[in-house]
């Protein structure tokens, strides 16, 4: 007989509770039904096979077989549901990924695999079992601090809802525990070690890895669209690597209604001048390099930027104005340098990203945020060049701020985008090449 033919534990309607075979009197005594069919249970403890339930009657069971093909799974969840209290302790496995994105100009796929989080061992508080989560029948629901966290059994026949794979609340955990091969191990595991079945169960949940698979995770979409951002400057990596030896240069457009800005078209570096540009469909200034830094930050195109004036060193006239050429060289939001021989830096965290711009980086280097970059009271990271934000994660109660000051979830949801953000990723596109700016 398959295991998941093998009931381990049976439904008693007496007390209304699932019990383990061992602590039930000897065949159909037992006092227990079968929690799919609700057929009559025998206590089969014998001295040779593995102690089970089984139906009473062979007859009944042959009538009732397609709807039993289950009861192994079902009778597992449930016992699983009972005896889970308030608090329950499991080891949450890796979470890792790869995105493959094709490249026309290489005529070759890239790839890159990221790490969501690492393996760890969670404790979730405030359990309740068989509820409601994103219209859903979970088994599971419990808390980590204030993070919701849901567990969902799968078994053949219960397949992961797609609610789960992409709730509405994003800032929540779901894993599934798959049953399929515990059938086998649970019987095997409790003989070999002498443990009740209900013991083996509790092990299985908290400690087994292969059978805990993400669902969803809330810094999934950051990390891929890390992944994706590495693609992409490997590409113009490889790019610019063929056309180095190649020894063509690489042309640049450049609006020809400045007759004073001069550009440089070699394969040189091209000289840089910081430029006043204007956006005639937006009506907004900004300050950029020239040639290069020509996209407005807030329509996001350069079809209508018109470069206004060369500026020269020692300007003050547009301190005011964005300045592009202020942003850091390279990825990220910050640019790191080495201490200054007796420099001692602020270790108040809490203001970092605030007033406080700089921040130890490593032993004898820096951290300088962008100018632009900065965390908010109200929850958010904000970029004040593009005047885009997004939910600071780092930051305790960061929802709950940001939804109160947005007025409600919706609007929340409108202003919280480019998850990249809050990591001090660059968004604004700017000076991503870590020299763009020499």
């Amino acid at each position: 007989m398959s295991g998941f033919n093998l009931i381990p534990f049976g439904y008693n309607p007496t007390n209304d509770t699932f019990v383990d075979v061992e602590d039930v009197p000897r065949g159909a005594n037992c006092g227990c039904i079968c929690p799919a069919c609700k057929t009559p249970l025998i206590a089969r403890q014998g001295e040779e096979k593995e102690w089970h339930f089984a139906h009473a009657s062979r007859k009944v069971y042959e009538r009732t077989q397609k709807e039993c093909e289950f009861s192994f799974y079902l009778s597992v969840r449930m016992m699983a549901r009972q005896i889970i209290g308030n608090e329950l302790k499991l080891t949450l496995p890796e979470y890792r990924d790869s995105v493959s994105k094709y490249i026309p100009d290489l005529g070759c796929p890239l790839h890159d695999s990221f790490v969501i989080t690492d393996s760890k061992e969670i404790s979730l508080t405030n359990v309740s079992v068989e509820t409601n989560f994103e219209g859903v029948a979970v088994d599971i629901v419990g808390y980590i601090s204030d993070f919701k966290f849901a567990i969902y059994f799968t078994h053949p026949g219960r397949g992961i809802p797609q609610e789960l794979k992409s709730p509405k609340d994003r800032h929540c955990g779901v894993i599934a525990i798959a049953l399929d091969n515990l059938a086998g191990t649970l019987f095997r595991q409790a003989k070999n070690k002498k443990q009740s079945y209900q013991f083996a169960l509790i092990e299985f949940l908290s400690s087994d890895m292969p059978s805990k698979q993400w669902v969803f995770h809330p810094r999934y979409e950051r990390c891929h669209q890390q992944a994706l951002a590495r693609v992409d400057v490997r590409a113009e990596s490889i790019k610019r690597g063929q056309q180095a030896r190649r020894g063509k240069p690489e042309r640049t457009k450049f609006d020809s209604a400045a007759e004073n800005i001069h550009y440089v078209v070699s394969t040189e570096k091209p000289v840089k001048q910081r430029v006043l540009y204007e956006c005639v469909m937006c009506n907004i200034q900004w300050i950029g390099f020239a040639p290069g830094a020509c996209t407005c930050p807030k329509c996001n195109n350069h079809l209508y930027s018109s470069p206004r004036k060369v500026l020269q060193p020692g300007d003050t006239e547009y301190v005011n104005v964005r300045d592009a050429t202020q942003i850091p060289p390279g990825e990220h939001c910050y640019r790191v340098v080495e201490l200054a021989e007796g420099e001692v830096l602020s270790e108040e965290i809490e203001r970092f990203g605030k007033d406080l711009r700089e921040f130890s980086y490593r032993p004898g280097l820096k951290e300088i945020l962008c100018p632009y970059w900065r965390k908010t009271d109200f929850g958010m990271a904000r970029c004040d060049y593009l005047e885009q934000e997004c939910l600071n994660e780092d930051e305790e109660n960061a929802l709950e701020k940001a939804v109160a000051h947005y007025g409600g979830r919706e609007q929340f949801e409108i202003n919280n985008k480019h998850s990249l953000l809050y990591d001090e990723i660059k968004i604004c596109g700017i000076s991503t090449e870590a020299d763009s700016a020499d």
